[in-house]
């Protein structure tokens, strides 16, 4: 607790608070224009930190959860891809392209803004995800044994929460764009 407590305090604290106080102490021409603050960058820092957290308890060392995140992170990089061309496939397949580009994004729905649903379902899985990684490294803290089958059963977890977001945001801008015609 102390632990989650600490990074998650000091990672708001210097990833937000530092930037937001910096931007009200600059002259109002300069630095101050150029640093947009929103709700955006306090969901990614607290999906890093926890993140960072669960990388953590999967390895014995802060070395080796060093090492470990660059492969993770290009990991869960490349699986968003991976998700995100399946669900323009599928939508390709059975509902033509211009829905597979305004489920994917390219092509905005006539009702909604796809950044707004993409914000929108991202903010609610974070609720989630945050959350459910914490739990992870939790259980993972609590024993020095971490056997393969309880990691991957936790990135199959973690995977299934991420494409069901994904799935949901395609969902939402769907419904939208066919509730305007």
């Amino acid at each position: 607790m102390v632990k989650v407590g600490v990074t998650l305090g000091l990672a708001l604290l210097f990833g937000l608070g530092l930037p937001l106080l910096l931007n009200q102490l600059a002259p109002l021409g300069g630095f101050r224009a150029a640093l947009p603050m929103s709700g955006h960058l306090a969901v990614l820092i607290l999906l890093l930190a926890a993140g960072s957290l669960y990388i953590s308890s999967l390895s014995s060392s802060g070395v080796h959860a060093m090492a470990l995140s660059l492969p993770i992170g290009m990991a869960v990089a490349y699986f968003l891809q991976m998700v995100s061309g399946a669900l323009r496939w599928v939508t390709l397949k059975v509902a033509g392209p211009l829905m597979a580009d305004i489920v994917t994004g390219p092509n905005a729905p006539s009702s909604l803004h796809p950044a707004e649903v993409i914000v929108f379902v991202g903010r609610a899985f974070s609720l989630t995800l945050v959350p459910l990684l914490l739990w992870f490294g939790f259980v993972n803290h609590r024993s020095s044994e971490r056997t393969v089958r309880r990691i991957f059963q936790q990135a199959a977890a973690i995977a299934l929460l991420i494409m069901t977001g994904i799935i949901l945001a395609g969902g939402v801008l769907t419904f939208y764009e066919l509730r305007s015609r």
